[in-house]
């Protein structure tokens, strides 16, 4: 049995800022939404860790992110400590505003209503897609910054003694699932090719692909294979050096969060996802026919309906390494 490990599966060290995008037209305004597992918050409910490709749908539930992203992980860290019920309750009202946001989801809504149209269409407007990212970077702007008040907040609540007992029961944490990645195989060129024909068969049954249909997307999707195993290890590296950096300087007296990055995926565009599923996109369309387009529109609608069961991602949405949509 060959696993293939994403970034997105294997990142379960740090906590991802938002909530997934990809679900966002679906998801109920306070619910848990489906995302590539990339957050110590994930990680602690225990979410799966790999997909793969020959283990039984009743072993892949769909692994969560929490809309509270990187400021959650510490809220919950802090209510689990030795706190008074005064000093619980002071805390759960400066986490409020972030548990009760529910992230960038009319932006990312109005983007898949936007790519659904243009692929039913058979035709991109640049223009319209590139206002949809602009407001969905904004929102992102805007939901890190009050994420930040809010462990800014959290700080000053808490006393040294306090921050110290949070901090380390963060890096217990970080540090066990750490060594339990530490047996975790990177992806080979066998369970590439595994991926790749098991994406293809869910195409094949999803958009009903004669012959040579299936051998062109079979081609599109070797153009758009799972990233290799250094680019998801550099990937790891970097959430894992942000959220050390994230723990070092809560546990110091003086902290600012807005100085931090807070970002879901450090170091990469905050739209890369978007881009990256327009470019895939762009490769399928001229494959299929309008009866098609049509079916492969109502994936970027409602991806969640026409997910398969313990597949993380529609097969609208190219292979991502847990910087999908948040």
């Amino acid at each position: 049995m060959r696993r293939i490990y994403t970034a997105g599966a294997v990142i379960v060290l740090v906590a991802a800022g938002a909530c997934n995008g990809k679900n966002a037209t679906t998801a109920a305004p306070d619910a848990e939404v489906d995302a590539p597992a990339s957050s110590v918050a994930e990680a602690l409910s225990g979410a799966p860790a790999a997909f793969d490709a020959g283990a039984s749908d009743a072993a892949l539930p769909g692994p969560v992110v929490h809309h509270r992203g990187l400021a959650g992980v510490f809220f919950r860290a802090a209510l689990e400590a030795d706190l008074t019920d005064e000093e619980k309750a002071a805390i759960d009202k400066i986490e409020e505003p972030i548990r009760s946001d529910p992230g960038p989801r009319h932006e990312l809504a109005a983007y898949h209503a936007d790519l659904a149209a243009a692929v039913k269409a058979n035709r991109f407007e640049a223009t319209k897609l590139q206002a949809d990212e602009a407001a969905y970077a904004k929102a992102l702007i805007a939901r890190q910054d009050d994420q930040a008040t809010a462990l800014n907040g959290l700080h000053e609540t808490l006393t040294a003694e306090q921050r110290k007992a949070v901090v380390e029961s963060l890096r217990t944490s970080q540090s066990s699932h750490e060594h339990a990645l530490g047996t975790a195989a990177p992806a080979s060129d066998a369970g590439v090719s595994e991926w790749i024909a098991h994406r293809l068969e869910r195409m094949k049954s999803q958009l009903v692909l004669d012959l040579d249909q299936q051998k062109e997307v079979g081609a599109v999707l070797a153009r758009n294979p799972p990233p290799p195993a250094a680019a998801m290890q550099a990937h790891l590296d970097a959430m894992k050096k942000q959220m050390v950096a994230l723990l070092n300087a809560f546990e110091k007296d003086t902290f600012d969060a807005k100085k931090l990055d807070l970002s879901a995926v450090p170091g990469k565009k905050p739209t890369a996802s978007m881009d990256n599923q327009v470019k895939y996109l762009q490769q399928l369309m001229p494959i299929l026919t309008a009866g098609q387009r049509d079916r492969l529109a109502l994936s970027i609608e409602h991806p969640r309906e026409t997910r398969d069961r313990g597949h993380s991602e529609a097969i609208s949405e190219p292979f991502e390494m847990g910087g999908g949509m948040r």
